[in-house]
């Protein structure tokens, strides 16, 4: 592994998101506190291990890297859509049996990952490209690259919704506190 200034500025990224969900970690009897923290870190998982990702110089230590990302990419879309969910008050559809029900296809999608090596249905191939400053992962995306994606864009989506619908009727504090969620 090298360290460069890109996969440094990640880093430090991911510094400051695990600082956010240690410092909210704090608050978590507070309703909404504790999904925020474990959302932010799911973020800082992915965000940390793609600086190591691009910090690596071979393709085994980038495909690991870069599974160990998924575990962030496929856990964060559904912890954000709990989080507005109890941010906004439409958390009543928030139980276990719901729980187990969205959390079911990242889990199947993070098997798949773990074994997409011999399957290539996230990537269908992998290499190095080396044209830039620094060598980048380089893929041809599976079929199911495109599913993850529709996945978790759907439930981002959902997210920024339910919290622009709640800042129309909310008091000037949860529309400052909507402003920032929605910038952030």
């Amino acid at each position: 592994m090298a360290m460069n200034l890109l996969a440094l500025t990640v880093f430090i990224c991911a510094i400051m998101v695990i600082m956010i969900a240690v410092y909210t970690w704090q608050f978590r009897a507070t309703n909404g506190s504790r999904v925020f923290s474990i959302f932010m870190f799911s973020m800082s998982l992915y965000i940390l291990a793609y600086s190591f990702e691009l910090s690596s110089l071979d393709l085994p230590l980038m495909l690991f890297w870069n599974k160990v990302e998924y575990i962030g990419i496929l856990t964060f879309p559904t912890l954000a859509m709990i989080f507005t969910s109890r941010f906004t008050g439409n958390d009543a559809w928030v139980n276990k049996k719901n729980l187990i029900l969205i959390f079911l296809a990242p889990t199947i999608f993070m098997i798949v990952k773990v074994f997409d090596d011999s399957l290539h249905l996230i990537y269908r191939s992998v290499a190095i490209n080396r044209d830039g400053i620094i060598p980048l992962l380089s893929f041809e995306k599976g079929p199911l690259y495109y599913l993850v994606s529709a996945l978790s864009a759907l439930m981002v989506t959902i997210s920024i919704l339910m919290i622009i619908n709640k800042r129309r009727n909310s008091s000037l504090l949860y529309i400052r506190q909507s402003n920032i969620i929605l910038v952030a």
